[in-house]
């Protein structure tokens, strides 16, 4: 017994031993099966970028062929650019000759056309000097008119009485003045006092016991009333026409001076709109008889990059139209309306100028709402909403809306 405890114990001590070599051998297998697991990764880690090494080298190589082709490209490119700028360097040299003859003839047009301006200037202030001659003629001749007709009035009247006259002597005394006028004599002095003194006793005496008129009286007061009637109603029309006068002098006074600050405000917004749709241009409004503000017209001078200084009728379809766009935002500027309806306005404008002009519409659309009606698609990419008609069907069309906010 004690041999076989001593041969157990024995037994157990190796048994120990070798669970420990047993672990430890195990734990070497677990760590070269992690070791070979890393491997294995980093073994596919490697295949993948070496692949992907391939196909960047493999695109590279073939990049590098289509560069070499392309550089060769633009080679043969950079050649023919240089040819046709040797030409077009040719063609601007005589151009820039052209152009200095043309500015000389500019120049010389311009000068010509102010003496025109000028010229035209004193022939329209001789004109409204002539005009004012000829209303004042009119004028005179138009009172001298009324007086002749007064007068053909009068001696119409004279005439009448002078008739009456004669046909009353004639009923009365039978005597026919006409027929007596070749003896007619005039009378000396004593003769006409003895006349008058005759006369004087033959109308006391047709006092004395002519006929009364009972309603003289009754007539009078009638005429009287109608008098004083016909007298205030001149009274009160003179009023009316007096206060009238004063109405229209306070018109003209507060039309002259809103026009003046309109203009002037106008003016002003004119000139920031026109320098932003034509960067480096100049424009001004100005009146062409600033004395007289109720019937003054307005003129417009531009100064256009690259241009002189010149009328809005000389200026190119485009340039007219850019001009008038920049004049209507600046009253629209001045005094903001809350809707603005816009129909075709860009029609005329090529590309530059619509950007130039969209931005204007962009900064106008903060304080107001604006349709507008274009066909460009410049102008159609700055708007928050779109609406178009379209035809699906034949004879039938739809709305169609597309909101880009």
């Amino acid at each position: 017994m004690a041999a076989l405890v001593e041969k157990e114990t024995q037994l157990r001590e190796a048994m120990a031993a070798e669970q420990q070599r047993a672990d430890s051998v195990r734990d070497q297998r677990e760590e070269c099966e992690r070791s070979l697991t890393e491997k294995k990764v980093r073994l596919a880690t490697l295949e993948g970028k070496y692949n992907a090494d391939r196909q960047a080298l493999s695109r590279l190589e073939k990049s590098v062929v289509d560069h070499d082709g392309e550089m060769a490209a633009r080679r043969a490119d950079a050649d023919n650019c240089e040819q046709e700028e040797r030409e077009l360097t040719s063609q601007i040299e005589a151009e820039k000759a052209t152009l200095q003859g043309l500015y000389g003839e500019n120049e010389a047009i311009a000068l010509k056309l102010s003496q025109k301006r000028d010229l035209q200037q004193e022939k329209e202030a001789l004109l409204r000097s002539r005009e004012t001659e000829i209303h004042e003629a009119k004028t005179e001749l138009d009172a001298q008119l009324r007086n002749e007709a007064a007068i053909d009035v009068a001696l119409r009247e004279t005439q009448m009485q002078a008739e009456n006259l004669r046909q009353n002597i004639e009923e009365k005394h039978g005597v026919d003045l006409v027929a007596l006028l070749p003896q007619f004599q005039p009378l000396n002095d004593e003769e006409i006092a003895e006349a008058a003194s005759r006369l004087s006793g033959d109308r006391r005496a047709i006092e004395n016991f002519g006929e009364v008129n009972l309603l003289a009286l009754s007539e009078h007061e009638e005429l009287k009333t109608r008098f004083e009637f016909l007298t205030a109603q001149i009274a009160d029309l003179n009023a009316s026409l007096e206060a009238l006068k004063q109405t229209i002098s306070r018109i003209n006074t507060i039309t002259r001076q809103r026009f003046s600050e309109t203009f002037d405000g106008i003016n002003g917004c004119f000139q920031e709109v026109f320098s932003r749709l034509f960067p480096g241009g100049r424009a001004k409004l100005k009146m062409t008889d600033e004395n007289n503000l109720l019937e003054t017209g307005v003129d417009i001078e531009i100064r256009i990059p690259g241009k002189f200084t010149q009328n809005v009728t000389l200026l190119s379809g485009g340039e007219k139209s850019l001009s008038a766009i920049a004049l209507i935002f600046s009253i629209l500027i001045y005094r903001p309306v809350p809707f603005i309806l816009l129909d075709e306005a860009d029609a005329s404008l090529d590309d530059t100028n619509i950007s130039l002009f969209n931005r204007l519409v962009k900064d106008t659309a903060a304080h107001s709402q604006i349709l507008m009606i274009t066909h460009n698609k410049k102008s159609m990419e700055i708007a928050d909403s779109l609406y178009g008609v379209t035809i699906r069907k034949k004879g039938v069309s739809s709305l169609v809306s597309v909101s880009l906010t």
